[in-house]
């Protein structure tokens, strides 16, 4: 007998939708999407605006400062043209296209324009990193990236939750494009493909994000920018991330 599990998006605050470009930020190799998301809503002040809350997802509560936020959450830029999804706990895989279905009835709700998915890509080659590897159902979004220096995504696959976005994504017609970092040590922070991403990501959609600090300093120098507010005497939330592969 099947199980119907409940999967509710909670809207804690209220805002006026401007047909969002939505940036889907899950756990993967080298921590690339959960930690492009998490610096670009740091970076622009984001609001949280929602979570999800599911018994899909392992229980987590992610510490910052003196509040306990859920592990998936999601964020507006002030103007609500783009939107940031964030989850920084692994969800087991049979429950992932539950999931998606659930969230792109919400976003089409809301007149989500196009879905940009960014994640690690497992590839051995040394002379990839630091390079964007781009992939995108619309003709006119994969020229674009051409234009960024994106190269081709010309083989392999697309894995998890956003397989399952992009399935409902061709399914419904909405346009999906997926920036994959190549990273070597998959259990390790990929700085180097975190900034090349949010740079890609900054010419398409006009963010301004500064990745300098990405560039210049390392993973300490990165983490003091990142999380403001850390979880005492463990190494705020990367540190948690970290340990959670290590």
């Amino acid at each position: 007998m099947s199980i119907d599990y409940k999967i509710e998006i909670v809207e804690e605050d209220a805002i006026d939708w401007d047909e969002p470009t939505v940036i889907t930020g899950f756990p993967g190799p080298g921590f690339v999407g959960e930690t492009v998301a998490m610096f670009i809503i740091d970076s622009l002040k984001m609001r949280e605006i929602g979570h999800v809350e599911s018994e899909l997802i392992p229980p987590m509560l992610v510490v910052m400062g003196p509040n306990l936020r859920p592990p998936f959450r999601i964020h507006a830029s002030e103007n609500a043209d783009v939107v940031v999804m964030v989850d920084n706990q692994p969800i087991p895989m049979e429950h992932h296209r539950a999931l998606a279905r659930r969230l792109m009835d919400w976003l089409t709700g809301k007149g989500v324009k196009e879905i940009m998915a960014v994640d690690g890509l497992p590839l051995p080659d040394e002379t990839l990193e630091g390079r964007v590897i781009g992939y995108s159902t619309s003709r006119e979004t994969l020229s674009r990236l051409n234009g960024y220096g994106v190269l081709p995504l010309t083989g392999g696959a697309v894995t998890g939750i956003n397989a399952a976005l992009l399935e409902i994504c061709r399914e419904w017609g909405v346009p999906w494009t997926g920036l994959l970092a190549p990273t070597r040590r998959i259990g390790s922070p990929n700085w180097r493909g975190v900034a090349s991403i949010i740079e890609v990501l900054n010419g398409m959609l006009d963010l301004g994000v500064d990745t300098s600090v990405i560039k210049r300093g390392g993973a300490e120098t990165v983490e003091q920018s990142l999380i403001k507010t850390r979880e005492p005497r463990k190494g705020g939330i990367l540190g948690a991330l970290r340990r959670r592969v290590g």
